[in-house]
């Protein structure tokens, strides 16, 4: 059944947003973290920018926290204030999903785990905890609950975390794939068709290099996207080079089949790029005036700016040049 929708609804919200958007990190400051001089440096411009160190003293963990607030604001706050919170399962679900292999991991090493949950899925950590404490994961998205005591039982068996990954990953992109036709707006598709198809190029590329299973790529294939399995064979069949020109002909993907054709081929920068092609489409909620569009674009512009400065900030301990860490980066989303 289709979500009840009226973009009327989130006028207040979208404006809220608006003003909020102001603040976020430009293209300019990036430019600036990146060039900085070193890490001192760097806190002191996301110190300016709103990222205030914990206790006034600077240092990787003492901006954890500023880092969780701005996430936060948007999970906890704008997410929470919407009149529909069940359109935006796209970011919700994933965490639901990462918190459930976290807590399955750590319970079978003998660790709590507390401090690797987090409060942004639709399921509450302490309720993440009791589901595994008793095996009964109903509190989960259907195909993610079922999938829990497969991983439980596979691990078992195998001793092998990649199971837990493999079998929750694939649950997850089934309850996207439901969740995403119940909701009435074609933006949140279409941004599952993107993520789904990246992930599943991603993950053909990556197995192609190293043992080239193919039986592998097919246990990690994830549904949503516009490509049948099918369409992956020639990477394992021909090689890369045979699978690019495929892209190359894809307009939504050609950026990836340039990345894919050189010479040596980068992992890291077809990452980025294929992140970018996500985030240009979620970009497009800029154009919007109200809706729900506007808080998915809030969401995943909030994402981004975290993971670019937890970018920077390991590049500057590493002492990795400028030119390097503008390359590692994600566009901004203002």
């Amino acid at each position: 059944m289709k979500i009840k929708y009226n973009y009327q609804d989130f006028l207040f919200i979208s404006s809220r947003i608006r003003a909020i958007e102001t603040k976020f990190i430009n293209r300019e400051d990036l430019q600036n973290m990146a060039e900085s001089s070193g890490l001192y440096s760097l806190y002191s411009i996301l110190e300016e920018k709103g990222f205030a160190p914990e206790n006034g003293n600077y240092g990787e963990k003492n901006f954890e926290k500023s880092l969780k607030e701005r996430l936060d604001i948007a999970y906890l706050d704008i997410l929470k204030s919407t009149p529909s919170p069940e359109l935006f399962t796209l970011f919700t679900y994933p965490y639901d999903c990462n918190n459930l292999k976290t807590a399955i991991k750590c319970t079978e090493r003998g660790v709590s785990p507390d401090p690797y949950l987090l409060p942004y899925g639709t399921v509450a950590p302490d309720t993440v905890k009791e589901a595994l404490q008793k095996r009964n994961f109903s509190p989960f998205p259907k195909n993610m609950a079922e999938a829990a005591l497969k991983a439980i039982d596979a691990f078992a068996k195998t001793k092998s975390p990649q199971e837990i990954d493999l079998i929750l990953d694939k649950a997850l992109f089934s309850d996207l794939k439901h969740s995403v036709s119940e909701n009435p707006l074609k933006y949140f598709s279409k941004a599952l068709e993107i993520k789904s198809d990246t992930v599943n190029i991603l993950s053909a590329v990556r197995i192609s290099m190293t043992d080239g299973n193919l039986l592998l790529f097919e246990r990690a294939f994830v549904d949503g996207g516009t490509f049948d399995i099918d369409f992956f064979n020639g990477v394992f069949e021909n090689g890369i080079p045979v699978f690019a020109e495929k892209l190359l002909q894809n307009k939504q993907y050609e950026k990836i089949g340039k990345s894919l054709s050189k010479k040596t081929v980068s992992l890291e920068e077809t990452e980025k790029v294929s992140d970018e092609i996500y985030m240009n489409h979620l970009k497009t909620a800029k154009d919007v005036q109200a809706g729900a569009e506007i808080v998915a674009g809030f969401i995943a512009a909030a994402e981004l700016e975290v993971r670019n400065i937890r970018i920077t900030i390991a590049g500057k301990k590493l002492g990795t040049s400028a030119e390097k860490l503008s390359e590692r980066m994600r566009e901004s989303y203002v």
